[in-house]
């Protein structure tokens, strides 16, 4: 497929996208609705890429490769959300068989730290947002992002020996 009929389908079929979006956005507020939007067009696009019209009709298998995206998205979401606040942690745990002392001294960490603390680590080591794209959403320098997350991890080490918990342990 050509480039030009690509993005041609993708633009022509960005209406199913926000629609098939609406479906599973449920009762969410207008910004998670947005976030919602943004997975079923990451999932057209990758609908478009792959499309084999020998396997599957173009709407059946777009509307697969969005419910995809958004269901991922929507996951993986709440996985962050339960992480920053540091209620499911344990939860998480369990159901991924994970070190329940280790996710507990996590939690309690990361509940110890500014909320600006636990946000910047979170985009950074959790959800892998580049750095680039932080200092984009914080309006700072790539360098800025960077000594904030050195001095975020140092707060937490210095809050983790203060607490008694051996972080080489987990390392």
């Amino acid at each position: 497929m050509s480039t030009a009929s690509f993005w041609d389908r993708v633009a022509s079929n960005r209406g199913l996208a926000v629609e098939t979006a609406k479906r599973y956005a449920g009762g969410l507020g207008h910004n998670r609705l947005e976030d919602v939007i943004d997975d079923a067009i990451d999932g057209l696009i990758a609908a478009a890429r792959t499309f084999d019209p020998e396997r599957a009709a173009w709407s059946t298998w777009a509307v697969t490769c969005m419910r995809s995206k958004i269901l991922d998205g929507l996951k993986r979401r709440r996985r962050l959300r339960d992480v920053r606040s540091g209620d499911a942690l344990p939860e998480m745990a369990r159901r991924d068989r994970c070190d329940l002392v280790w996710v507990d001294s996590v939690a309690l960490v990361m509940r110890t730290l500014r909320r600006s603390d636990r946000e910047l680590l979170c985009r950074r080591y959790l959800e892998g947002e580049p750095v680039v794209t932080i200092a984009a959403g914080f309006g700072c320098s790539k360098q800025r992002i960077y000594q904030r997350l050195s001095d975020a991890l140092q707060r937490a080490r210095e809050t983790a020996m203060r607490l008694g918990i051996e972080i080489e342990d987990y390392a």
